[in-house]
């Protein structure tokens, strides 16, 4: 006889892990790490069936959110954290798929929160009650617990029956507060009622006056007169609105032609405002060509200064050696001096 466990291979959105015994995924469904979307196969090839299908999951539970939109099948157990991360409200509906029977989450919760717990109580007392009466070292020699293994059970077992009772008692202070606030709404509402009441009840006095007004009338007035006195004001309100609403449409298309005329200035000013930029700017490319002008014609004065300065040494230089005297060797007489020549201008200089 073959005792090994059946092993799952477990797909979902995010690829396949596993396998995993039955028991694993049974942990994994009551932490709500596994629901009826997932698949099982027990090799890696199939064929794969929906997880709710193998019924020691216990998938058998579905919430219904306030829209009337359905959740997959999950663990009852499951809704604990799902109720604790806010995925899931405590007053959302939930149904049991096999026997199709509803519940509101909240009593689903703690109805099973109360069975777990009456499990794990009496799980505590027959580990209690095999302490009392300890095995014998042979028997525990051939395949009973040890002491210290029952002590650890015995220790796992009140965590987690303390665990279970906490959130019990949680989930009952919440729910204790939910209807605090559920009377106060109650309350609320009714002072609202009361108030809708008064309401009416001057609304309805204020009609019967109306309507005793109308079946009697002032003296020397009948109902057709009133009738046409409201007729000839309604038109006189009438015709003040039409003059009004002439008078606004009248000022209206006088904006508006305000409004074109600004704009039509403001084009106009732009345009200007171009045409002097770039006045601007040609004076000064034209400022800045003078400039230049100006620059050259000073550089080539200078120049001109120059050369006329080497000019007249150079004639200086010159007649300085003509007026200079030749010795003869022919005859002693001194030879007549060359007649002086007028000033010249560049000896003025």
């Amino acid at each position: 006889m073959n005792d090994t466990p059946t092993l799952y291979f477990l797909k979902a959105d995010d690829g396949m892990e596993g396998p995993y015994p039955l028991d694993t995924l049974r942990h994994r469904a009551i932490l709500n790490r596994l629901n009826g979307d997932h698949q099982l196969a027990t090799s890696r090839e199939g064929p794969w069936i929906a997880a709710d299908k193998l019924t020691d999951l216990e998938l058998d539970w579905r919430v219904v959110d306030e829209e009337g939109g359905s959740r997959p099948l999950c663990h009852i157990l499951a809704l604990r954290s799902q109720v604790e991360s806010g995925e899931v409200q405590p007053f959302w509906e939930i149904f049991h798929a096999p026997s199709g029977e509803d519940y509101q989450v909240v009593d689903a919760l703690c109805s099973a929160l109360l069975s777990q717990n009456r499990v794990l109580e009496s799980k505590l007392q027959q580990l209690e009650t095999a302490e009392e009466h300890p095995v014998p070292l042979s028997l525990s020699d051939t395949g009973g617990e040890s002491d210290r293994d029952l002590r650890l059970s015995r220790d796992e077992a009140l965590h987690e029956s303390a665990k279970w009772k906490r959130l019990y008692e949680d989930e009952v202070g919440r729910n204790r507060d939910r209807e605090q606030s559920l009377i106060q709404q109650v309350e609320e509402l009714r002072v609202w009622q009361r108030k809708g009441s008064d309401k009416i009840r001057s609304l309805e006095r204020r009609g019967e006056q109306l309507e005793e007004l109308l079946r009697v009338p002032g003296e020397g007035s009948t109902v057709e007169d009133a009738d046409r006195d409201l007729t000839t004001a309604y038109h006189e309100l009438h015709l003040q609105l039409e003059h009004l609403m002439d008078s606004i449409h009248l000022r209206a298309g006088q904006l508006e032609e305000e409004r074109e005329r600004n704009r039509e200035l403001s084009l106009q000013l732009n345009l200007e405002r171009t045409a002097h930029h770039e006045a601007l700017e040609e004076q000064h490319a034209l400022q800045a060509e003078t400039l230049d002008q100006l620059s050259k014609l000073e550089q080539g004065h200078t120049d001109l200064i120059r050369a006329y300065r080497e000019l007249h040494d150079r004639f200086l230089h010159l007649r300085n050696q003509k007026e200079r005297p030749v010795p003869s060797s022919e005859t002693n007489e001194e030879a007549p001096s060359a007649p002086s020549s007028p000033p010249t201008k560049l000896d003025m200089m």
